[in-house]
């Protein structure tokens, strides 16, 4: 339906004359990509509003996205299932955030663990799209340097021994970023 939309719209723009300067296939492929962001961020915004939660999912990207992007990890084979991969992660974190009891020390071994990860690991590309080399070293330094933020802001929350539910769904984010360069490592693509 994406892919369909998205061919639907470039042909339109094309033939508009406003993208002349771009394949129909190349503006095809960014809209794909902008109606998938929005897609998957409405699923998960409409599950943090029917868990009553509703800056749940604004929380959870915030601590998965930064390392998601750099650090790489796995992808799904279909949209679909990339859709259905994410939700379930989101809810199994939003369960694990809500339900149990998280300390601080928490924060710093999930921050730990996954900064060992992405300095073992990271970037982690995906099958159907290489990274060139210098690609690849910025990626790796951007995940290195995020990673060395959450550390910071972990230390941060230590010391002020500050812990919600909220906060640990950021935390969760990032154990699940880490989680998912582990799963790219094993089973690419």
């Amino acid at each position: 339906m994406i892919k369909r939309l998205s061919h639907s719209l470039a042909q339109k723009i094309v033939n508009s004359g406003a993208g002349r300067n771009h394949s129909t296939a190349a503006i095809a492929f960014g809209l794909e990509l902008i109606f998938t962001y929005f897609f998957g961020t409405a699923i998960l915004m409409v599950i943090s509003v029917l868990c009553r939660q509703p800056l749940a999912w604004l929380v959870f990207i915030l601590g998965f996205a930064p390392l998601r992007t750099t650090a790489g990890g796995f992808h799904a084979k279909s949209q679909l299932s990339c859709f259905a991969v994410s939700s379930g992660i989101f809810l199994l974190s939003m369960i694990v955030s809500f339900l149990w009891s998280w300390t601080s020390t928490i924060y710093l071994l999930v921050c730990s663990v996954t900064l060992i990860l992405v300095l073992l690991l990271s970037p982690v590309e995906a099958v159907n799209k290489k990274l060139t080399q210098e690609q690849r070293s910025k990626n790796r330094t951007r995940s290195l340097i995020i990673s060395v933020i959450n550390i910071v802001i972990t230390l941060l929350f230590c010391v002020m021994n500050v812990a919600s539910a909220l906060i640990n769904l950021y935390f969760a984010g990032i154990a699940m970023a880490a989680v998912s360069l582990i799963i790219a490592k094993i089973k690419p693509y």
